[in-house]
């Protein structure tokens, strides 16, 4: 799933001529400073996602509509979900430490409980052209992610989080790069991991 940056300035733009308001005034509304927000509905910066609900709420529309995933301008529930930033070995995923900031989604995007969901950070190209480094990866907290499809793994010898497709050669599990300029992660015993989820969504930034 993409969320256009230029989509979602220009549906801002659209309405604030709609509803009459100027910079100063939806920035004051907003919690934001007005030249933060000329700079962003002049596209010179990213609008950052965190600012989202405030935004919405202030223009009279769901988060939905200015994130492009729905035409309708009525608001639909959203839960937040957490980024989560180093993740400690032997500590729960979801713990303040951990947590970044948040991020609102779509209650019915998601078909478990919001609670087991947890957003990561792609860095590197290791994912290319799949997951574009700097996206917002939305994780399905679970043990076991099947053959082919992308899992969250801790390096317990770094706790350090990657991103990786799931193979095996013979009876050993791969953490495997979709960027053929990477080499895949061969588990062993000299190489542990821990799989924290399966990924289900990404958020890139254009």
């Amino acid at each position: 799933m993409l969320f256009s940056n230029d989509d979602i300035v220009d549906r801002i733009a659209k309405q604030m001529a709609i509803k009459n308001l100027t910079v100063n005034g939806l920035a004051e509304e907003v919690g934001i400073s007005s030249s933060s927000l000329s700079r962003y509905l002049l596209k010179r910066y990213k609008f950052p996602l965190e600012h989202i609900t405030p935004m919405a709420k202030a223009l009279g529309v769901s988060e939905e509509y200015l994130l492009g995933l729905t035409k309708t301008l009525a608001h639909v529930d959203t839960v937040k979900v957490p980024i989560i930033g180093n993740i400690a070995c032997g500590e729960p995923i979801l713990v303040e430490e951990n947590i970044s900031e948040y991020v609102a989604i779509p209650k019915d995007s998601i078909s478990n409980d919001p609670n087991e969901y947890f957003f990561l950070i792609a860095e590197g190209s290791s994912m290319v052209p799949t997951i574009q480094p700097g996206s917002k990866v939305l994780i399905h907290q679970q043990d076991i992610v099947d053959k082919n499809e992308i899992a969250a793994a801790l390096l317990l010898d770094t706790n350090e989080a990657t991103l990786k497709r799931v193979k095996y050669i013979s009876d050993t599990l791969v953490l495997s790069p979709d960027n053929k300029d990477y080499d895949p992660i061969m588990v062993t015993p000299k190489t542990p991991i821990k799989i924290l989820g399966k990924a289900v969504q990404v958020i890139t930034e254009l």
